[in-house]
């Protein structure tokens, strides 16, 4: 049972992070042409164009606060935290191949300027398509080869 609440908040987090990046990667596009959105990502002010650095600066803290949890989070090793970082992982491919579904199907030469998509949706798929989220998942796939590799075969037992 621990175990499958261990792959469940992996799910959760990566949902959490990748949905925060998102929202803050609309931010940042839109304070570079001036727009303010709100968290439905409707226009709500116009303002000087900046380059977003608070928004910036929260996904370098939140991709930073991810990794620091994927890398101490359980008993170093253990089932539940190889666990948490498959669910991690897991969570996270599948909401960039959703993103980039989401994209294409979206996507229309003329219709350039309608914005982004509604809630979840708009925060996926700016997420999903962040740098910041990739790195994090090379990471996290790295953790967990790494791991199986360090533990599986390589350690013998002496007799008891």
């Amino acid at each position: 049972m621990k175990n499958a609440a261990s792959y469940a908040i992996g799910l959760a987090l990566s949902l959490v992070y990748v949905s925060l990046v998102g929202v803050l990667s609309i931010q940042i596009a839109g304070l570079a042409g001036g727009a303010v959105f709100d968290l439905s990502n409707t226009l709500t002010a116009v303002t000087e164009p900046n380059a977003g650095l608070l928004q910036v600066l929260g996904i370098a803290m939140a991709s930073g606060a991810v990794l620091w949890i994927l890398m101490r989070r359980g008993t170093p090793g253990s089932d539940a935290q190889r666990l948490l970082r498959l669910g991690f992982g897991t969570g996270t491919l599948v909401q960039i191949a959703v993103g980039v579904a989401l994209l294409v199907g979206r996507f229309s030469l003329l219709d350039l300027n309608q914005g982004p998509a509604k809630w979840l949706e708009g925060w996926i798929t700016f997420g999903a398509s962040n740098s910041a989220v990739h790195v994090v998942l090379i990471v996290t796939v790295y953790l967990i080869v790494t791991r199986r590799h360090r533990t599986g075969g390589s350690a013998q037992r002496s007799p008891a």
